[in-house]
């Protein structure tokens, strides 16, 4: 009989393969006697994944992106064929530091009405990046550079939140059944704000928990969300905030 892994991991592969061998070592040399197992979304077109990861990483599972497909479409697949008791969404620029798989699962083992946890992140320059927000208001519709909402939620305290990036982003298999999988429709920026509302709704807790801990590694595409933003970065994320405020008032 198969036993059922702890943490089912979900990485999309955007920042080249010396990247992505990084995090999967971090991840098994933090692995705090945590199970795991992992899924690969290729999103970077990177040459020979397929054959790197069978040489290094032969127990990861590989999803190739189709060309008229979202990453996001990609990613549910993945999580559909997840077996872990938790899933995680993880960047692949993102190292895993000691303790914090472990923390973060006690935590869910402790608190049975939690569905979603992330640790601190930090950034390459050691900063500690913003991670956990409270929903946005109409006011965040205006102000591009500022759509994600940090009113009174303090990096370095854990606390209860509205919802969290998905740069680090673990939620409970429960969760799952009852909120249902990611909305395609909305790109990565929204993903996880809707997520977390969907979870909210249902009756699930949301928490940042800053004594689990992940860093940056050097030379990310995903730090590109920390840039600022282009006219067409600017429609993406008012896009996303509109089909957001229609979900929240109208329902659709």
């Amino acid at each position: 009989m198969d036993l059922i892994p702890d943490l089912s991991i979900c990485i999309v592969s955007r920042s080249g393969w010396e990247n992505l061998r990084s995090v999967l070592k971090a991840f098994y040399e933090h692995s705090d006697h945590v199970s795991l197992e992992f899924f690969v979304v290729a999103g970077c077109g990177e040459d020979d994944l397929e054959s790197k990861l069978g040489q290094q990483f032969p127990e990861v599972h590989l999803f190739e992106k189709q060309n008229d497909v979202c990453i996001e479409t990609t990613l549910n697949s993945a999580i559909r064929l997840a077996t872990g008791r938790y899933v995680a969404l993880w960047d692949d620029d993102l190292l895993c530091r000691p303790d914090c798989l472990s923390v973060l699962l006690t935590f869910m083992d402790e608190n049975s009405d939690v569905g979603v946890v992330g640790p601190r992140l930090k950034g390459v320059s050691g900063k500690v990046e913003f991670s956990c927000f409270r929903f946005p208001r109409v006011f965040n519709l205006f102000v591009s550079s500022n759509w994600q909402d940090i009113r009174n939620v303090h990096q370095n305290t854990p606390q209860e939140v509205d919802w969290l990036s998905s740069s680090a982003f673990v939620f409970r298999r429960e969760t799952l059944d009852d909120v249902g999988f990611i909305d395609e429709g909305y790109g990565e920026h929204h993903t996880a704000l809707d997520w977390c509302y969907r979870a909210k709704k249902a009756g699930w807790h949301t928490h940042y928990i800053p004594a689990a801990g992940a860093e940056r590694v050097e030379c990310s595409e995903s730090n590109r969300l920390r840039t600022p933003v282009s006219p067409a970065d600017w429609w993406s994320q008012t896009e996303g905030l509109l089909r957001f405020f229609r979900k929240k008032w109208l329902g659709v």
